[in-house]
Protein backbone atom coordinates (compact mmCIF):
# COMPACT_ATOMS: atom_id res chain seq x y z
CA UNK A 1 0.00 0.00 0.00
CA UNK A 2 1.53 3.43 -0.71
CA UNK A 3 2.01 6.32 1.37
CA UNK A 4 -1.21 8.32 -0.08
CA UNK A 5 0.58 12.20 0.69
CA UNK A 6 3.05 10.89 -2.03
CA UNK A 7 0.60 10.19 -4.31
CA UNK A 8 -0.69 13.62 -4.60
CA UNK A 9 2.75 15.04 -4.76
CA UNK A 10 4.26 12.79 -7.40
CA UNK A 11 2.40 14.50 -10.29
CA UNK A 12 1.89 18.15 -11.02
CA UNK A 13 -0.73 19.64 -8.81
CA UNK A 14 -2.29 21.75 -11.67
CA UNK A 15 -2.65 18.61 -14.12
CA UNK A 16 -3.40 15.86 -11.10
CA UNK A 17 -4.79 17.12 -8.20
CA UNK A 18 -5.55 13.89 -5.83
CA UNK A 19 -7.83 15.74 -3.51
CA UNK A 20 -7.02 15.45 0.51
CA UNK A 21 -10.70 13.44 0.93
CA UNK A 22 -9.92 10.80 -2.30
CA UNK A 23 -6.67 10.40 -1.02
CA UNK A 24 -7.69 9.44 2.53
CA UNK A 25 -10.77 7.49 1.39
CA UNK A 26 -8.14 5.24 -0.55
CA UNK A 27 -6.33 4.90 2.20
CA UNK A 28 -9.52 3.77 4.19
CA UNK A 29 -10.62 1.62 1.67
CA UNK A 30 -7.95 -0.64 0.01
CA UNK A 31 -10.71 -2.67 -2.24
CA UNK A 32 -11.21 1.17 -3.80
CA UNK A 33 -7.77 1.88 -4.22
CA UNK A 34 -6.93 -1.63 -5.65
CA UNK A 35 -9.49 -1.51 -8.07
CA UNK A 36 -8.20 1.77 -10.01
CA UNK A 37 -5.52 1.15 -12.31
CA UNK A 38 -3.71 3.88 -10.33
CA UNK A 39 -2.59 0.75 -8.19
CA UNK A 40 -0.96 -1.02 -10.88
CA UNK A 41 1.64 1.25 -11.43
CA UNK A 42 3.94 -1.67 -13.69
CA UNK A 43 1.48 -1.93 -16.17
CA UNK A 44 -0.06 1.35 -16.28
CA UNK A 45 1.66 4.68 -16.15
CA UNK A 46 -0.95 7.44 -14.67
CA UNK A 47 -1.43 10.91 -17.13
CA UNK A 48 -1.47 13.79 -14.92
CA UNK A 49 -4.82 15.02 -15.87
CA UNK A 50 -8.10 14.69 -14.11
CA UNK A 51 -10.98 16.02 -16.24
CA UNK A 52 -14.41 16.27 -13.96
CA UNK A 53 -17.92 16.40 -15.27
CA UNK A 54 -21.31 15.56 -14.05
CA UNK A 55 -24.51 14.71 -15.72
CA UNK A 56 -27.24 17.06 -17.56
CA UNK A 57 -29.64 18.99 -14.59
CA UNK A 58 -32.34 16.88 -15.43
CA UNK A 59 -30.28 13.49 -14.36
CA UNK A 60 -31.39 11.74 -11.25
CA UNK A 61 -28.10 11.70 -10.31
CA UNK A 62 -26.47 15.48 -11.39
CA UNK A 63 -25.54 16.12 -7.87
CA UNK A 64 -22.65 13.34 -7.99
CA UNK A 65 -19.19 15.00 -9.76
CA UNK A 66 -17.61 12.29 -12.07
CA UNK A 67 -14.24 11.99 -12.20
CA UNK A 68 -12.38 10.74 -15.38
CA UNK A 69 -8.65 9.70 -14.21
CA UNK A 70 -6.47 8.33 -17.85
CA UNK A 71 -3.82 6.09 -18.28
CA UNK A 72 -1.58 4.68 -20.86
CA UNK A 73 -1.89 1.09 -20.43
CA UNK A 74 1.97 -0.17 -21.29
CA UNK A 75 0.78 -4.01 -21.82
CA UNK A 76 -1.60 -3.43 -24.42
CA UNK A 77 0.52 -0.35 -26.00
CA UNK A 78 0.75 -0.59 -29.93
CA UNK A 79 -0.39 -4.59 -29.98
CA UNK A 80 -2.81 -4.97 -32.36
CA UNK A 81 -6.47 -3.52 -31.46
CA UNK A 82 -5.42 -3.02 -27.95
CA UNK A 83 -5.96 -0.18 -25.89
CA UNK A 84 -3.83 2.51 -25.81
CA UNK A 85 -5.63 4.70 -23.15
CA UNK A 86 -7.57 3.67 -20.58
CA UNK A 87 -9.79 5.50 -18.03
CA UNK A 88 -11.03 4.90 -14.60
CA UNK A 89 -14.81 6.70 -13.54
CA UNK A 90 -14.87 7.33 -10.16
CA UNK A 91 -18.15 9.04 -8.60
CA UNK A 92 -17.87 11.43 -5.74
CA UNK A 93 -21.56 10.65 -4.46
CA UNK A 94 -23.48 13.75 -4.32
CA UNK A 95 -19.71 15.84 -4.37
CA UNK A 96 -19.61 15.58 -0.29
CA UNK A 97 -16.47 14.18 -0.89
CA UNK A 98 -17.64 11.30 2.05
CA UNK A 99 -18.22 8.62 -0.70
CA UNK A 100 -16.70 7.80 -3.44
CA UNK A 101 -17.38 4.26 -6.08
CA UNK A 102 -14.68 3.05 -8.51
CA UNK A 103 -16.30 1.71 -11.73
CA UNK A 104 -14.09 -1.20 -13.30
CA UNK A 105 -14.02 -4.17 -15.48
CA UNK A 106 -12.76 -7.98 -13.57
CA UNK A 107 -12.80 -6.33 -10.10
CA UNK A 108 -14.88 -7.80 -7.04
CA UNK A 109 -18.28 -5.75 -6.86
CA UNK A 110 -18.37 -3.85 -3.30
CA UNK A 111 -20.32 -1.19 -1.94
CA UNK A 112 -17.59 1.20 -3.47
CA UNK A 113 -16.30 -0.63 -5.97
CA UNK A 114 -19.12 -1.27 -9.08
CA UNK A 115 -19.07 -3.14 -12.60
CA UNK A 116 -18.14 -0.43 -15.28
CA UNK A 117 -21.64 -1.29 -17.08
CA UNK A 118 -23.28 0.20 -14.07
CA UNK A 119 -21.98 3.39 -14.63
CA UNK A 120 -22.46 3.43 -18.30
CA UNK A 121 -26.55 1.94 -17.15
CA UNK A 122 -26.60 4.80 -14.33
CA UNK A 123 -24.57 7.97 -15.65
CA UNK A 124 -25.12 7.37 -19.67
CA UNK A 125 -27.69 7.96 -22.47
CA UNK A 126 -28.70 4.80 -23.64
CA UNK A 127 -25.53 2.88 -22.29
CA UNK A 128 -22.83 5.24 -23.43
CA UNK A 129 -21.09 8.35 -21.26
CA UNK A 130 -21.46 11.49 -23.16
CA UNK A 131 -19.78 15.17 -21.89
CA UNK A 132 -20.19 18.28 -24.11
CA UNK A 133 -21.08 16.41 -27.12
CA UNK A 134 -18.49 13.65 -26.74
CA UNK A 135 -18.74 9.86 -26.17
CA UNK A 136 -16.47 9.02 -23.45
CA UNK A 137 -15.30 4.87 -22.97
CA UNK A 138 -13.24 3.17 -20.95
CA UNK A 139 -10.35 2.08 -23.43
CA UNK A 140 -8.94 4.23 -26.03
CA UNK A 141 -7.89 2.60 -29.20
CA UNK A 142 -5.78 5.83 -29.87
CA UNK A 143 -5.21 9.43 -29.46
CA UNK A 144 -8.03 9.96 -32.55
CA UNK A 145 -10.33 8.54 -29.73
CA UNK A 146 -9.63 10.74 -26.62
CA UNK A 147 -12.16 13.40 -25.69
CA UNK A 148 -11.16 16.72 -27.09
CA UNK A 149 -9.44 17.99 -24.71
CA UNK A 150 -5.50 19.70 -25.92
CA UNK A 151 -3.91 18.96 -22.31
CA UNK A 152 -5.04 15.55 -21.92
CA UNK A 153 -3.95 15.17 -25.21
CA UNK A 154 -0.79 16.47 -25.00
CA UNK A 155 0.29 14.12 -22.11
CA UNK A 156 -0.99 11.35 -24.02
CA UNK A 157 0.76 12.21 -27.18
CA UNK A 158 4.16 12.46 -25.23
CA UNK A 159 4.03 9.48 -23.11
CA UNK A 160 2.72 7.33 -26.29
CA UNK A 161 5.52 9.28 -28.09
CA UNK A 162 8.28 8.24 -25.22
CA UNK A 163 6.64 4.40 -25.10
CA UNK A 164 7.02 3.82 -28.68
CA UNK A 165 10.58 5.39 -28.76
CA UNK A 166 12.35 3.32 -25.66
CA UNK A 167 9.70 1.03 -24.12
CA UNK A 168 9.45 3.28 -21.24
CA UNK A 169 7.86 6.38 -20.09
CA UNK A 170 7.38 8.94 -16.82
CA UNK A 171 5.96 11.64 -16.52
CA UNK A 172 9.23 12.92 -13.92
CA UNK A 173 11.36 13.53 -17.86
CA UNK A 174 8.49 15.41 -19.42
CA UNK A 175 8.23 18.08 -16.74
Amino acid sequence: MPKFESLKRRFPHRSYSLSNPLLQFMEAQPLFYQSLKLANWRRFQVIPHIITSHTPASHSRTLDEIIGMWYLDKEGAGTQNNPFFKQDFVVNVGRLDSEFVSYTIGFPTSQYVKPITDFFRDYGAGGQYYHKGSRWEHHYIDLVNLPNNPVLRGWCLALKHQWQTNGRCSVKQLL
